[in-house]
């Protein structure tokens, strides 16, 4: 920890607690990941992980955040997160050499990276076999038709108007409830 303490840049160094907090302690322990695949020593760390991070973006965010809270008479806030963000592994590709789509045997790009970018701008350039299907709207109740069976195959038959079944030899087509009364209205 105090090896890669020691080769962070200044101005991140400076504004870090002189006591690294143990969540910081575990993640510099877990980005060199001693004993494993994919272990690097601090100098390779820090060259190939922290500072690209470092100097692509947290410096340009970090730097004017830090001038303004001087500025106001406050000392700034320790950026043990962002150090816990620029230590992470964001191994995209499963190669063990690649830190940030770069090798770290050759320093070159890393070729596994490289092919998968070649394959994402393939699959987008690659016209598609179908045009795109549109969702139908859900049909509510209210919307559905009401199915009429026909009876005429010899079927008992219903009445009209509400679909109750009538006994058989009937030939009326509105049951006793949906005939008009023959009874004067009562108003």
């Amino acid at each position: 920890m105090t090896a890669v303490r020691a080769l962070l840049p200044r101005e991140l160094d400076a504004a870090l607690a002189a006591k690294t907090p143990s969540n910081v302690s575990r993640a510099i322990l877990d980005a060199l990941a001693t004993g494993e695949p994919r272990e690097r020593t601090a100098q390779q760390l820090v060259e190939r992980r922290v500072l690209p991070r470092w100097n692509g973006y947290w410096a340009e965010h970090l730097l004017p955040a830090w001038k303004a809270e001087r500025d106001a008479g406050r000392s700034p806030r320790a950026p043990f997160g962002p150090l816990v963000a620029m230590l992470k592994d964001t191994a995209e590709c499963g190669n063990l050499a690649c830190d940030d789509r770069v090798d770290v045997h050759t320093l070159g790009p890393c070729t596994a990276c490289a092919t998968r970018k070649q394959d994402r701008r393939a699959d987008r350039k690659t016209p598609q076999d179908h045009s795109p299907v549109m969702d139908e709207p859900p049909v509510l109740p209210a919307q559905r038709e009401r199915v009429v069976v026909d009876h005429s195959a010899g079927l008992r038959h219903e009445c009209d108007d509400c679909g109750r079944p009538f006994p058989l030899g009937t030939t009326d087509t509105l049951c006793v409830d949906c005939r008009p009364s023959t009874a004067p209205a009562p108003f």
